[in-house]
């Protein structure tokens, strides 16, 4: 490790409770918020909201960074609740970030819990206004793995500690940027820890898979993948 202390991968530094919503309340913010009639929801559960900070790696991948992320638990759920991944989209400003919880991600994050998940929105490395100072890791596969990843394991330290009960399934999800952080993290899991994590489905959508060859090819072409000149 050259010297560098190793990141106690998951570990919590706080767990705060952010709010406590019933499904009716959070039908109308979420209405509010989007335009969108609350049928098209369908919030079951009433909900309690947590700011999470834990322990994760940096780009080297071994020196440790403080990381946030929102998690979001439903209540009176029949039986213990699965566990959802949210990687969220592109965001350019920390008030963006999942953890500020009334934002988009906030609310998707929500969401997922009133219908019956405990529900996981990491903010990424260096995003988010209590994590560690530095760059965000924009479509950084392996931190935006390793944010999701240590998430869960702060999620399931807490549940264990505090005496809620989840089941074994996972589910990884997440949309433009979070397709491509829900597709490496399930990469992650699959190649590095198998033995720890059981993927029970996963929901990477609309993210750019495959960034550097995709620029590659456009750099490369005399006119751009949507057909317009380079402006060179």
């Amino acid at each position: 490790c050259s010297g560098i202390l190793q990141a106690a991968r998951g570990d919590i530094v706080s767990f705060t409770l952010v709010e406590t919503k019933t499904a009716a309340q959070l039908s109308v913010e979420t209405t509010a918020a989007t335009g969108l009639p609350a049928t098209l929801f369908g919030f079951q559960y009433d909900i309690s909201v947590y700011k999470v900070a834990y322990e994760t790696v940096d780009y080297d991948g071994i020196a440790p960074t403080i990381s946030t992320g929102l998690v979001a638990f439903p209540y009176n759920y029949p039986c213990p609740p699965p566990m959802c991944t949210y990687g969220h989209g592109l965001a350019l400003k920390h008030t963006e970030a999942p953890s500020n919880a009334n934002n988009t991600y906030g609310f998707i994050c929500k969401g997922i819990a009133a219908n019956g998940y405990i529900a996981l929105a990491p903010d990424y490395i260096h995003m988010g206004p209590d994590a560690s100072p530095g760059f965000q890791a924009f479509m950084h596969a392996a931190t935006e793995a390793a944010a999701t990843i240590d998430l869960v394991r702060a999620t399931r330290t807490y549940c264990q500690n505090n005496g809620i009960a989840y089941n074994s399934q996972l589910f990884i999800s997440g949309y433009s940027q979070g397709g491509h952080s829900s597709m490496a993290t399930c990469k992650n899991i699959q190649e590095n820890y198998p033995d720890e994590f059981t993927i029970t489905a996963a929901m990477p959508g609309g993210g750019t898979f495959d960034l550097s060859g995709i620029a590659a090819d456009s750099l490369a072409s005399p006119t751009r993948t949507t057909g317009e000149p380079h402006a060179f």
